[in-house]
């Protein structure tokens, strides 16, 4: 696919974001502005205008809707070698490359991400086995946004807020066994 066809159809500010390859683009513009557009084609200038190698291409986006979009309108431009480009969104980013490495740090990649229902029964279950009542969480929040609002309120009051050594290891340990088969 030609420069000419890539830009065809854009205005100045679409065009100069589809050419501008030096370092990260970061594209914020209103519902319907052709942002998908442009950052589908300049993916597209990178690997067929400039050389850039696909699997040196990362497209980051937050919904898995629009990373399917992105992903199908990076294959219609490049076909065969788009299926080496990092389309995707954050969260399905991280989950990549921990599977790909957590190893490196000791961990299983055979690794689980915890729902909300099952973050709350998992902290409830050590909360028990550590005798820490569990009325004392605030329903509908996160254990981390929990300890959060913890912290802030007990530091305007000035006490130290440390959790109990057993529960942070009891919590590691839980964590690290889940995945033991």
């Amino acid at each position: 696919m030609s420069k000419e066809s890539l830009l065809a159809g854009m205005n100045d500010k679409q065009q100069e974001a589809v050419l501008d390859t030096e370092g990260p683009l970061l594209i914020m513009a209103g519902a319907g502005s052709g942002k998908t557009r442009v950052l589908t084609h300049r993916v597209a200038y990178l690997i067929e205008e400039q050389g850039v190698n696909p699997w040196n291409v990362l497209a980051i986006t937050f919904t898995n809707k629009a990373a399917r979009e992105m992903r199908e309108r990076v294959g219609k431009l490049l076909g065969e070698s788009a299926q080496e480009v990092w389309v995707s969104t954050f969260h399905a980013l991280c989950v990549r490359i921990l599977r790909r490495d957590i190893e490196q740090i000791g961990y299983n990649r055979a690794f689980t991400i915890a729902g909300t229902s099952e973050q709350r029964t998992l902290v409830k279950r050590i909360l028990t086995e550590q005798n820490i009542d569990s009325k004392n969480l605030i329903r509908g929040q996160s254990y981390p946004q929990f300890q959060m609002r913890k912290m802030t309120y007990k530091r305007r009051r000035c006490i130290k807020n440390r959790l109990p050594v057993p529960l942070r290891v009891s919590w590691q340990t839980f964590i690290c066994n889940t995945n033991v088969n």
